[in-house]
């Protein structure tokens, strides 16, 4: 995995199934927006091919063979960094990340060694920083439990909680640009934001 060599600033939000990450990534972005700062929103999987593709197979199949899925990410997230991220940070934008190669780590690693999941995604630019939505696997199952449109990997409380502990693993590993936020309580995460990207002296003039 690579460190971020470009003027743009790359921002990852991260969660369980349920965690709501979607939503305040588009909070975020949002909120950037309308103070004019050069925003790119990009979500996993994705709106491409292979995401809707990921999407369909989930909702349709339910039980989706993990190595596939692995396979059918790293596809998908390659696609998406040459053609949108990588060339929205040379272009000195910030980029805000609906998950992000961290939910393989952390979904896959149920299956696999973890060297092998970092391998398979070694190529990919790291995010400056990422944000892991703090809500606790019995909250994200109820959440799923309400939601009638949101395509999830686990539902039950006891496999969330296994991939918990993937994520605890990333926190450990890259505690320097992974932190842990409270999904109620994010009001000035766009000025932290903005303020990181400054100190990194990447971050583009309005």
């Amino acid at each position: 995995m690579k460190i971020n060599p470009y003027k743009g600033f790359f921002i990852a939000f991260e969660g369980l199934d349920g965690s709501g990450s979607d939503k305040v990534a588009l909070d975020v972005v949002k909120t950037l927006a309308a103070e004019n700062y050069p925003v790119v929103f990009t979500k996993e999987p994705s709106q491409g091919q292979i995401g809707r593709f990921i999407k369909k197979m989930i909702k349709e199949r339910g039980e989706v063979s993990p190595l596939v899925l692995e396979y059918l990410f790293a596809a998908d997230r390659a696609i998406q960094m040459e053609d949108r991220i990588i060339p929205s940070l040379k272009e000195g934008k910030i980029v805000i990340s609906d998950r992000c190669l961290w939910s393989s780590l952390a979904y896959r690693s149920l299956y696999y060694p973890i060297h092998w999941i970092l391998e398979i995604n070694k190529e990919f630019v790291l995010p400056d920083n990422t944000y892991f939505i703090d809500l606790t696997p019995w909250e994200c199952s109820k959440n799923i439990k309400k939601s009638e449109d949101e395509v999830v990997l686990y539902e039950t409380e006891s496999k969330l909680s296994q991939v918990r502990e993937g994520y605890e693993w990333i926190r450990n590993k890259f505690s320097y640009c992974f932190d842990i936020i409270n999904p109620e309580d994010y009001t000035d995460l766009v000025a932290e934001i903005i303020a990181r990207a400054k100190r990194h002296s990447k971050f583009p003039k309005r």
